[in-house]
């Protein structure tokens, strides 16, 4: 896991466009097929090679929670935050499933460090990456690159 690498450099520059073409890593086999669009949203963040075993895992259960949130939140968009019971309306059971959801996907989210960071380096950093895989999508339909 390299971490702090510029783009100012001649091979912070390689290292970054080399990242962008390797593309994000890919998800476990075990993530669920609705979670992987999370997933992907994550991890395509930062190059692949800053990502660290154990940082992956998390991000897997960060998706997972991503996606469970979206889908407790259609139930309730479907079904209503008060429902009406054999005693009278009641909260929903899912409203409180979905507020744990929540606490934990944020919880796993600050674990990662993914909470706001405006530091003038991250923002320089990421939009570096950007454009490194504005490049590469580029470079992937050059012929002479292909092979």
């Amino acid at each position: 896991m390299r971490k702090n690498r510029t783009a100012d450099t001649t091979s912070g520059a390689v290292s970054m466009l080399r990242d962008a073409l390797e593309g994000p890593p890919p998800p476990p086999a075990e993530l669920r097929e609705d979670a992987h669009h999370h997933w992907f949203a994550i991890v395509g963040g930062r190059p692949a090679s800053d990502w660290a075993d154990d940082q992956l895992f998390i991000v897997g259960q960060v998706a997972s929670a991503m996606a469970s949130i979206a889908e407790l939140q259609a139930v309730l968009d479907r079904e209503g935050a008060i429902i009406t019971a054999r005693t009278g309306p009641k909260i929903h059971p899912a409203v409180a499933v979905l507020d744990l959801a929540t606490k934990r996907m944020l919880a796993l989210r600050r674990a990662l460090g993914m909470g706001v960071d405006n530091s003038r380096d991250s923002r320089a950093r990421s939009e570096a990456y950007r454009r490194s895989r504005v490049i590469a999508g580029q470079l992937a339909d050059e012929p002479l690159l292909a092979q």
